[in-house]
């Protein structure tokens, strides 16, 4: 405990907020007149243009998230958004800011999307005199200032180092005198036609052959380690989409365009029903097209292509007729290892910057506790 704070239950620390008309997220507004505040994590939700529904705030308060544990310092009228969404007005002895950057100090255990308010009032909070609160105010306020420039400059260098590396990926991707254009079916190994992975979703297993799906697509190379599997028969029963190690992976349920390349370990593999597998002729390159089809304008057609509202997918008669742009051989290995070079370097980049993004944040906590504990 610290010296001269009083130590004050939750309940005691705010004056009760009636009931606010709420509304549906399904109803939030692009634009209007009065914002909308949530449990949700930005810290507008969205719009309203009735005033009947707007909470006029005579001193700042804090938002609580029910549900998401989110909070937020508030000092405007807001309409109030979905369920979940907690108003907490400290007595007149309490500085709002001072009360929110004590709840941001407090450790809330997670109880995913359960209700996290029955927590706070197990709670018990430090306060000191007004003018003490407002004291640590200005120090925090100035100090999480700092912070979130830092926090700015590295997450604008991160989306700077993204948008470069799309920029001189599409200027790569320009089709030039003397390229080819096929249409994808035109391009893959005679052997083995773009076909659909034959796992449904609920059919993996303990042991059996790992399977590839739409969710493993999550880095450039994908690894037999963490695939779910299904059973032995399957080897045998559908030949035609085993992987060999060195193919393209392409997601065509969900989030369609993904991309993955196999590593040489997943010999002898399988995908599911949202992948497909793509070999292509010794005219080809395949990092080469992986990075086409990585490409803006690739990116869009894949979108163009992808039907269907509760199941969005790409068929595969319109997969085989996507058109795609290539030079030689060996136009296509410098362009690779172009933007290999080029992609090792970002890479590199973001992994500074967010270690930044990290560091800030954990700075910031480091510091609530410091003031609070």
């Amino acid at each position: 405990m610290k010296k001269g704070w009083i130590y004050k239950k939750f309940a005691d620390c705010i004056d009760k907020i009636p009931k606010q008309q709420q509304i549906k997220s399904k109803d939030y507004k692009s634009s209007g007149m009065y914002p909308i505040v949530s449990q949700e994590k930005e810290l507008i939700s969205g719009y309203w243009d009735d005033d009947s529904y707007l909470f006029k705030h005579k001193k700042p308060v804090v938002v609580f998230g029910d549900h998401t544990k989110e909070i937020k310092y508030i000092d405007f009228d807001f309409v109030v958004g979905a369920d979940g969404t907690q108003i907490l007005s400290p007595k007149g002895d309490i500085d709002s800011k001072f009360f929110y950057y004590s709840l941001k100090a407090t450790h809330i255990r997670t109880l995913g999307y359960a209700r996290h308010f029955k927590l706070l009032k197990e709670k018990t909070f430090g306060i000191p005199s007004l003018s003490e609160q407002q004291r640590i105010v200005a120090r925090l306020d100035a100090a999480f200032a700092h912070i979130d420039e830092l926090k700015a400059n590295a997450e604008k260098q991160l989306n700077e180092a993204r948008a470069l590396f799309q920029k001189c990926l599409a200027k790569a991707m320009e089709p030039k005198e003397g390229w080819t254009t096929k249409a994808l079916k035109d391009i893959v190994d005679d052997n083995c036609p773009i076909s659909y992975g034959i796992v449904q979703q609920g059919d993996h297993v303990e042991g059996g052959v790992p399977v590839v799906r739409p969710v493993d697509l999550n880095t450039k190379y994908v690894r037999r380690e963490g695939l779910k599997c299904t059973e032995d028969t399957i080897s045998n029963a559908y030949k035609r989409t085993i992987l060999r190690g060195d193919e393209i992976l392409l997601s065509v349920r969900g989030t369609t365009g993904v991309l993955a390349l196999a590593s040489s370990e997943l010999s002898d593999c399988n995908v599911n029903r949202g992948v497909v597998p793509l070999y292509f002729k010794e005219n080809i390159d395949k990092d080469f097209l992986y990075y086409e089809m990585l490409s803006p304008d690739l990116q869009s057609v894949f979108a163009e292509k992808t039907t269907g509202s509760t199941l969005k997918q790409i068929n595969i008669k319109s997969l085989r007729l996507i058109e795609l742009n290539y030079p030689s051989l060996q136009e296509q290995q410098r362009i690779v290892a172009r933007l290999d070079s080029l992609s090792e370097n970002i890479k590199e980049l973001e992994e500074v910057n967010r270690k930044i993004i990290s560091e800030c944040d954990a700075l910031k906590q480091a510091m609530l506790r410091k003031v609070f504990e």
